[in-house]
């Protein structure tokens, strides 16, 4: 499977977010590679409560931050997260008991919706954030 590929082109500007979205790639791409060579599935499924993990700090961290900052579309954000790790979370209980594989086709949808999370919604986000750093300096 095609693998993810960290590029400029997701910087959001605020680096403890960029950081984030770095680890996610790699335990997101840790597990293609684990599919592609065929590893036990209980390998897998550690990798993937990792990537649970880190996604629900990862929200939790972006949704305080959205608050303290007082990010006027932080419920919408909000609901985007929980969808996402309501997504993650399915496949957490569903994949060991073989209710679901980790084909091609869900781990395609997986990485457009972090695509397009990140493209979108969390660089509108830090784009208010970089504003607001912006106008507290002048």
């Amino acid at each position: 499977m095609t693998k993810l590929s960290w590029n400029s082109f997701y910087q959001t500007g605020v680096e403890i977010i960029d950081k984030e979205h770095q680890k996610m790639f790699e335990i997101v791409n840790d597990i293609l590679t684990k599919v592609d060579e065929g590893v036990d599935k209980t390998q897998i499924q550690e990798v993937w409560n990792q990537l649970v993990s880190i996604t629900e700090s990862h929200f939790l961290h972006e949704e305080k931050m959205m608050v303290e900052h007082r990010y006027p579309d932080v419920s919408e954000h909000e609901v985007e997260h929980e969808n996402l790790l309501s997504e993650l979370k399915e496949i957490q209980f569903r994949y060991p008991m073989d209710q679901i594989t980790l084909n091609e086709h869900l781990i395609e949808v997986l990485k457009k919706w972090l695509f397009t999370h990140i493209l979108n919604s969390d660089i509108k986000f830090t784009d208010f954030l970089n504003l607001e750093t912006e106008e507290k300096q002048s």
